[in-house]
């Protein structure tokens, strides 16, 4: 008789950016993680906002589709098949090739992780829903860290995208709040 594979169970993790999803996600174990930053459409294929700058925060930067399709083919396929997504330079701010994702065991579960994890399609296909919530000082200073060391940006760059995260988080990703499971506040940890 031949096994029936199971579908493995899809956890969101959403929240503002700079909000610890990544620092959560590295407390669980048996996952395979897909983050909605490897969809950015990139630079390229954007428009600057009337502030003339990028509008990163804005679900139309992602390609939601294809990462939802990513999700799916991990959640879906038995262990061991290799997933190519996209892969993304924050850096250049443009896809730079791809990367592969090997499905893991049946027992484990997937992880959406992003801005934008609780939007359609994605929110339709989570089983579990997980929101970070710090306050809006702390997740200013974790971005200006991270996007400093990590990203090479200047003060001034960051600063100047400040009001569009700001309206981006006020339109796009605190009304999702409602659709978590579970809320958590990591504003402590900096």
């Amino acid at each position: 008789m031949e096994k029936i594979n199971k579908r493995r169970r899809i956890v969101s993790v959403c929240g503002p950016s700079g909000s610890g999803k990544s620092f959560i996600v590295k407390r669980f174990t048996n996952f395979a993680k897909v983050s909605t930053d490897d969809f950015y459409i990139g630079k390229s294929k954007m428009v600057k906002n009337d502030r003339e700058v990028y509008n990163f925060d804005d679900p139309r930067a992602v390609d939601l589709v294809q990462c939802a399709e990513a999700i799916q083919a991990l959640a879906e396929s038995p262990p061991g098949v290799k997933i190519t997504i996209p892969k993304y330079d924050m850096k250049a701010s443009e896809p730079c090739g791809t990367k592969t994702i090997i499905t893991p065991n049946e027992n484990a579960i997937i992880i959406i992780e992003g801005i934008f994890a609780f939007h359609p399609p994605l929110l339709q296909i989570a089983d579990f829903r997980i929101y970070m919530d710090p306050p809006p000082e702390v997740i200013l200073a974790r971005r200006y860290r991270r996007d400093i060391e990590e990203r090479g940006r200047t003060p001034m760059q960051i600063l100047r995208q400040y009001p569009s995260v700001l309206k981006g988080y006020e339109e796009y990703i605190e009304p999702v709040k409602q659709f978590a499971d579970l809320i958590i506040d990591f504003g402590k940890i900096v």
